[in-house]
């Protein structure tokens, strides 16, 4: 709806500023010029979330080996917004919180036996993506062993 309404610019522009227009039955939805502009980099920001959120939730395969490394790309690029300042100090801090309650997520999944395991035996991802995932070669190790652990059960 925000991309459609950055796309619409001109036109919302035109409607409202027309002399001719009903200006006080559109007063309530007059965008200025202020709100299209921050509306960009909120934009900007909920795009982040638009392909995990879409191939995570709307499949109907497992998507447990998707997990981690979404989590992972997604508090990247939140990381790189919170220190970044061409965003407002407003849309900065909802950043910075939407990371803290990623990173407890993120911290919760990469805890459980069970996210790894679709991870290594997936043929697409296997141990390179835990060290693309910045993993430390101690913890693939130790990963390695609780699915070795796991395999002889």
């Amino acid at each position: 709806m925000i991309k459609n309404i950055l796309e619409l610019r001109g036109p919302l522009i035109s409607i409202t500023t027309n002399p001719n227009a009903d200006t006080q039955s559109l007063s309530k939805f007059i965008l200025y010029s202020i709100d299209f502009d921050n509306l960009k980099p909120l934009y900007k920001i909920l795009e982040l979330f638009l392909e995990p959120t879409t191939f995570l939730q709307a499949s109907s395969y497992s998507t447990i080996n998707r997990a981690l490394p979404y989590y992972a790309k997604l508090i990247t690029k939140l990381k790189e917004i919170t220190r970044d300042n061409s965003y407002s100090e407003p849309l900065r801090e909802a950043t910075k919180r939407a990371l803290s309650k990623l990173e407890t997520y993120y911290i919760t999944a990469s805890e459980e036996r069970s996210y790894y395991m679709p991870i290594i035996l997936d043929p697409r991802l296997k141990m390179e993506a835990l060290k693309r995932l910045n993993y430390t070669n101690t913890a693939i190790l130790r990963i390695t062993d609780i699915f070795k652990e796991e395999i002889t059960m």
